[in-house]
Order: C-alpha cells, then structure tokens, then sequence
C-alpha cells in the first residue's frame, strides 16, 4: 500500500468520498493554506473503500476532483489519492441504502458506527508511516465533508471523543478532526463559485466531476435515492 510522507509538524488529512460535500471541502482546504489561512504543508487526500454499493463511481469521481483541485492550486503540494481497501465482511450486516443500492431504503442511510471504525484504521495507518519515517512528533488535521448532526456518529461531540482517544494512544501524535462544511448544500455551491472566481462555468464543471449518489448506475446518479433527491433540491 502506498505511504504518505509525514511532516514533523502539521499534517492535513482529507478525507473523500467524491460527493459534493468532500470534495467542496478540499476545494476550500486548498484556498485556506494558498491564502495563508493555515501553515503552507502539503495535503494527503484518503479514500476509503468499505464495500459501499457505490464505491468504484466514488473512487473515480474522488481521483478527478484532487487532479482537478491540483491543476487549480499548482504551487500547493497535494499527494495522489491514497486509496484504503476495507472491502469485506466489516459492514455486511448493514442493511443501509449505502451498502445495498436497494432505494426502497433510501430513509436509512447509516452504516453503523462507519465513522469509529474509520477514524481508528486512519489513525493506525498515519502512526504506522510517521514510525517508518523515524518521525517523533506530528500533528494530524483530519477533514472531511461531514455535515454536523446529520448522521448520529456525526457531529463535533461524537467527533471529539474519537480525537481524545487517537490522543490517548500515543501522546506524540496529536490527532484533530474538523468540519469543513457545515453549511447547506445551495451555499456549498455559491462558496465553490466564489472560490473559482465567481466563474459559473468552472463551478458547474467542478459540480459535475462529484458522485454524491447512493445507487449511481453506471456512473450516473439515480435521482431517486435521498441523496439526490436532497441535492436536485437546492
């Protein structure tokens, strides 16, 4: 598997799904380190197949949108997708539209405690590089598209307790999960258009390289399941 350089200080962690919101995140990620908003280090963007029904339009959507958010940010070091496979029995049980592509049960969209599960692979995975890479101390930013509230293992108090125990394990790596976006979808889009110089051109462009499907068909969006139906809502 590949192995991202860790930096002896702060390390930004995306995490993408390829869905609007993710990668509207690394969008602004990108700008608030080249506008100097945060310290200029390099961003390492994971993806993580869990045997979702979507996965293989979401690794492609998320493999266009970082060469996209590099072509759009040349000087801004961002490392090639890193792609996690937990392809297995882990979320078998899981009877979520997520894992089935069944849309009869589009109002259950949650895979049970994904993000605990998640967060504890992506924190074995960075002490595992900064380790081989003899590197002592480092502080990781891990971010995403979440949502605040919108799913019960999402939100900054669930989200807190996953960062004290990382922090817990070893006292020299110092692990920080943020929200990024915390809006409604409309003003994702617009914060996208002011970020593109109010191109709305660029922004239907960018729009359109993201899956936020559940159930894609053949590369292309359902219109059926509650995702769509949420984003052809605003």
């Amino acid at each position: 598997m590949q192995e991202i350089t860790i930096e002896p200080t702060t390390n930004y962690i995306h995490l993408l799904s390829g869905g609007l919101d993710s990668s509207y995140a690394l969008l602004q990620l990108a700008n608030d380190i080249c506008e100097g908003e945060k310290d200029k280090y390099k961003i390492s963007p994971i993806f993580f197949n869990y045997g979702q029904y979507a996965a293989d339009t979401e690794l492609n959507c998320s493999r266009k949108v970082v060469e996209k958010v590099k072509s759009l940010y040349t000087d801004l070091n961002i490392d090639e997708l890193i792609v996690i496979s937990l392809k297995s029995d882990l979320f078998s049980w899981c009877t979520s539209v997520v894992m089935t592509g069944k849309t009869w049960l589009e109002n259950d969209c949650e895979i049970y405690n994904r993000n605990m599960v998640l967060f504890s692979v992506l924190g074995s995975y960075l002490i595992g590089c900064a380790k081989k890479q003899k590197v002592e101390n480092a502080e990781f930013e891990i971010s995403s598209g979440f949502l605040n509230y919108e799913m019960d293992d999402s939100n900054d108090e669930f989200f807190g307790k996953i960062s004290k125990l990382l922090n817990n394990y070893k006292e020299e790596f110092e692990f920080k999960i943020e929200f990024l976006s915390t809006m409604d979808r409309q003003t994702t889009r617009e914060t996208i258009k002011e970020i593109l110089k109010n191109d709305e051109k660029k922004q239907q462009e960018f729009i359109k390289l993201t899956n936020s499907c559940y159930c894609p068909i053949k590369g292309q969006p359902c219109n059926e399941c509650s995702k769509c139906i949420s984003i052809l809502a605003q």
